[in-house]
């Protein structure tokens, strides 16, 4: 794994090292390059990098420089990359512009880094590029950072915009601005160092996390309306059996049977073949199973067979006739389905993305209101005609009431709310027996 470490230049408490009073205040710069460099550790975490700090982080002491590069030398990181924000007369100007600094006798290597970074910055925040400079450019001549890092160590440090810029000001105090330079840092440290995402090492086997069969049946719903929630309440079933991850087996069939429509398939519904099990070649209709749960069972065992080499749990019996097929264990994980269950370098990866839409949507669900079957005696455009209705009604012994104004701007006059609608007949019945017109409506 690939080293980093980031500085936030100076400390919250140094003299000197602030904005001036702007729209968001009198900003201590190290709040800035602290934001910075917190936002480039959030977003490279999902990276094959250890992303370290040589400033206290949290800015009460103002490490010294020596002590900070002594640290970095002994740490020896791939990258270092030091945060700053500029600052000219300490009044307010319109000068503006980022940079980025590297040591002049150090190799070239670390005046192409420092361009680099320059411009991504420039690109990232909007400001004017002011490009890579030799730390002779920068007004202390020469900055121990750079120079002091062991000649092995790539180095940068980096400029934003000014602290005394009415133009710089609303950018560099601003999270957007400071997330914008973040994210340039990141861009540049993930090209120049050829960091890789970490796989989704998500184990097959566990219990599932989302367990809400409405939640599951809706989710497949929203893309075929004709799918039968009982094989949702399955796949939760088998996977307590089986301890594996019923909601993303879920996803897994949902690409394998393209939203259990069956269209991209030669599997037919009846087969109740959720998992293309038997599918060897293109237009196979490989296995098929009498019931719903003996298909559901069947991926999950054969799920089982990749992901672990225990036996089948007490009392089950073997229905996957694939299962001798498989080397046992081989796929603990989801990402190692890939190029094993099916040829797809990226199966794995498909059904994690599958399970992601899934819980974005789930944390989204909101379930349906119910319906009911109601006594219905009439539907009014005008307000006062419904209360003469709901008055004789009540004057009959029936309790009734009149509906809030719909969208097709009818007051309705109401009686019940029934689940079964026997009940509700029951109810019409009576309605009708005391000389009412009415008729049962399911809302």
């Amino acid at each position: 794994m690939k080293k980093l470490i980031l500085d936030a230049g100076h400390g919250y408490n140094t003299a000197g090292k602030r904005t001036l009073n702007g729209a968001n205040g009198v900003v201590r710069e190290w709040t800035m390059n602290h934001n910075v460099c917190k936002y480039i550790a959030e977003m490279l975490k999902d990276y094959d990098v250890e992303t370290m700090r040589s400033d206290d982080v949290t800015g009460v002491i103002d490490v010294p420089v020596q002590s900070r590069t002594d640290y970095i030398n002994k740490i020896k990181p791939d990258l270092f990359v030091s945060i700053h924000h500029n600052a000219n007369t300490g009044v307010w100007g319109n000068w503006s512009y980022v940079c980025a600094f590297y040591h002049v006798n150090k190799p070239k290597r670390d005046a192409d880094l420092a361009a680099l970074f320059a411009a991504e910055i420039a690109k990232q925040t909007g400001i004017k590029n002011n490009g890579g400079l030799p730390d002779t450019r920068s007004a202390v001549k020469s900055i121990h950072m750079v120079r002091e890092t062991l000649s092995t160590i790539p180095s940068a440090l980096c400029e934003s915009g000014f602290m005394d810029s009415t133009i710089d000001y609303p950018i560099i105090t601003s999270e957007k601005g400071q997330r914008a330079y973040a994210q340039a840092v990141a861009n540049v440290c993930i090209s120049y160092l050829g960091l890789k995402k970490n796989v989704n090492n998500t184990p097959i086997r566990g219990m599932s996390e989302i367990i809400d069969t409405n939640i599951l049946t809706a989710f497949v719903q929203k893309n075929n309306p004709n799918f039968n929630p009982e094989i949702a309440g399955q796949f939760i079933q088998q996977g307590k059996i089986y301890n594996i991850r019923g909601d993303i087996a879920l996803c897994q069939s949902v690409i394998e049977t393209g939203w259990f429509k069956f269209e991209v398939t030669a599997v037919k519904p009846s087969q109740n073949n959720f998992c293309g099990m038997g599918v060897t070649s293109l237009g196979m209709a490989g296995n098929s199973f009498a019931t719903v749960e003996q298909g559901v069972k069947a991926q999950f065992q054969h799920l089982y067979a990749y992901a672990c080499r225990d036996a089948l749990p007490s009392g089950e019996k073997l229905v996957d006739p694939r299962w001798s097929y498989v080397t046992r264990g081989i796929a603990p994980n989801w990402v190692d389905l890939s190029g094993k269950w099916a040829a797809a370098t990226n199966y794995g990866q498909e059904i994690l993305k599958k399970y992601d839409e899934l819980k974005v949507f789930a944390a989204a669900y909101k379930p349906p209101m119910p319906k009911y079957y109601r006594v219905q005696l009439g539907a009014y455009g005008v307000k006062q005609n419904a209360d003469n209705m709901l008055a004789k009604v009540k004057a009959a012994g029936l309790e009734a009431f009149v509906t809030p104004m719909g969208a097709d701007k009818l007051y309705r006059v109401q009686l019940g709310a029934f689940s079964q609608k026997t009940n509700a007949d029951a109810k019409l019945a009576d309605v009708k027996a005391k000389g009412f017109n009415a008729f049962v409506k399911f809302e």
